[in-house]
């Protein structure tokens, strides 16, 4: 098992410490780069009118994907994993295909979402 970046896609959610852990435990074994990633899914805001009211949620919706970030490097950090091995990146679009962009695009041996699939 050699991995060189893992990618992890974080909601926010307490569940995310288990994923955390995984993560960490592989980086750890390998040597890998963590990316951790939150994807704004702004899909369902297609339709609406693109005014002032859209451009203040917009912003708050981006705060709130920034602290969640933030709080997963963090998590990270404390797990023991150096900060320059920990890349964060905010994303828009629909989750799955800009995860799935990501990837590709990056060089990602492992995300979360193969990792979780695999023990289904």
């Amino acid at each position: 098992m050699d991995f060189a970046n893992i990618l992890v896609g974080s909601d926010g959610s307490s569940l995310m410490e288990a994923v955390f852990d995984e993560c960490v435990y592989l980086a750890q074994l390998t040597g890998a780069t963590i990316h951790v990633a939150y994807v704004l899914d702004i899909t369902g805001f297609g339709a609406q009118p693109i005014d002032a009211s859209w451009e203040e949620m917009y912003v708050i919706i981006k705060a709130e994907a920034r602290r969640i970030l933030d709080a997963a490097k963090e998590a990270l950090k404390k797990r023991g994993v150096a900060e320059a091995s920990i890349i964060d990146v905010l994303l828009e679009g629909h989750p799955a295909e800009e995860l799935d962009a990501y990837a590709r695009s990056h060089a990602i041996d492992s995300s979360s979402s193969e990792r979780t699939a695999e023990k289904a």
